[in-house]
């Protein structure tokens, strides 16, 4: 559903040129793995810059409470890595790359 979300956002895509950090939850044990690295390649199909180091968080009914409050501080701390001011530093760096073109 999501890759048709994407790929309806016109051409060229809303996303080109922009950075995005995947993440993925599921129930099982291997977590989203493999849904993540189709959402990637739709992702740089559309000319997104797709940062490296996708979380995948595996048996999430375990990982979250009732309210959506992480319980486990290592996927905590991999969620919160992939924070706007890393990302925002990573697009300044793109534009000014992109200027000197």
């Amino acid at each position: 559903m999501i890759k048709l979300v994407i790929e309806s956002l016109g051409f060229p895509s809303a996303l080109a040129g922009k950075p995005n950090a995947l993440l993925g939850v599921a129930a099982g044990q291997i977590g989203a793995v493999k849904s993540l690295e189709a959402l990637r390649s739709v992702c740089s199909h559309v000319g997104a810059i797709v940062l490296p180091g996708p979380v995948s968080v595996a048996n999430v009914r375990a990982v979250f409470d009732d309210d959506g409050s992480i319980r486990d501080e290592k996927i905590e701390a991999r969620i919160r890595s992939r924070r706007p001011g890393k990302v925002m530093g990573l697009q300044l760096l793109i534009e000014a790359e992109t200027n000197d073109r």
